[in-house]
């Protein structure tokens, strides 16, 4: 750090950041697709961009172990980038086509979705994703524990879900507006409007 700071996308408003294994960064943006900075910084690419207005506005970015890169936009869709950056659009036909899809993480074999519909278990099926209902709606917010237990932020409360016989059930913890979970071993962090 050299006390300078450097704009990357002076012109775009940001919504999410993520790095990947190489040390690249993921900028998800509200109207201006997604972009990956390789990790000397010089070099960008825009990996979907503005005139692909069906994944657009692109609000969350999450990178799985697999290093494989997910989008989720505000039309109840998600992109998968490979690490060949062959890019799959997948729509979440289980869920309202103009859902937002907010945040990601893996719990075992579940891919969790967070949107405004509340939070989905999602499977794939060759070309698409069935998505089940776990609970809530108007998620903020989602972070995994291990595969049996994630905690959710929504606009009500804070919720932790844990896996009884493939099944989530849900245990709120806390009944005030909230904003973001996050896990940090086996403490959890949240944000709400009382702190």
């Amino acid at each position: 750090h050299n006390g300078m700071i450097t704009t990357l996308l002076p012109d775009y408003k940001v919504n999410s950041i993520a790095q990947d294994f190489e040390g690249n960064y993921w900028i998800s943006t509200i109207s201006n697709g997604l972009f990956v900075f390789y990790s000397d910084f010089f070099n960008k690419q825009e990996m979907l961009s503005k005139e692909e207005a069906k994944i657009l506005p692109i609000n969350c970015v999450y990178i799985d172990e697999e290093d494989k890169i997910w989008a989720g936009n505000s039309f109840a869709n998600i992109s998968l980038i490979d690490g060949a950056n062959v890019i799959q659009n997948f729509d979440l036909v289980e869920i309202n086509k103009y859902a937002r899809i907010i945040d990601f993480d893996v719990a075992g074999n579940s891919l969790l979705v967070a949107s405004d519909e509340g939070v989905f278990d999602l499977t794939r099926n060759n070309s698409s994703f069935s998505a089940v209902r776990v609970g809530g709606r108007t998620v903020k917010s989602l972070s995994v524990h291990d595969e049996n237990e994630f905690a959710a932020a929504y606009s009500y409360g804070i919720s932790i879900y844990t896996r009884k016989n493939n099944i989530w059930l849900e245990n709120q913890i806390f009944a005030t507006r909230s904003f973001s979970v996050q896990y940090n071993k086996n403490v959890l962090w949240f944000s709400s409007e009382k702190g």
